[in-house]
């Protein structure tokens, strides 16, 4: 199973617009991503592998929706729909040659 790792010479960044992304340091490219995407190209670190680098992403949502005031108390997030998100967004990262 692979372990996905950030591509070299991308850094966090934010846009002339306030949106946020990826900029691509050899090249000038600047890729926008939510919120999703980025945190999920965060745990790409090379050393966990596409199922933990999933399996984390789910639980960092979970926390976040169980100390969101906006959301409701009895709404359920399902850690198998995120980790099945998770791996999607991996594999988008991989498209679109984000990660390694």
């Amino acid at each position: 199973m692979s372990k996905p790792k950030q591509k070299p010479g991308l850094v966090p960044a934010k846009a002339k617009d306030e949106s946020i992304g990826l900029a691509d340091q050899t090249n000038q490219k600047f890729y926008k991503m939510d919120n999703f995407f980025m945190l999920a190209w965060q745990l790409c670190d090379g050393v966990k592998s596409e199922e933990e680098v999933a399996k984390a992403f789910a639980k960092k949502i979970k926390e976040y929706v169980s100390k969101s005031k906006e959301m409701k108390k009895d709404s359920e997030v399902k850690e198998e729909l995120l980790i099945e998100d998770g791996k999607k967004i991996v594999e988008q990262l991989k498209k679109f040659g984000l990660i390694e």
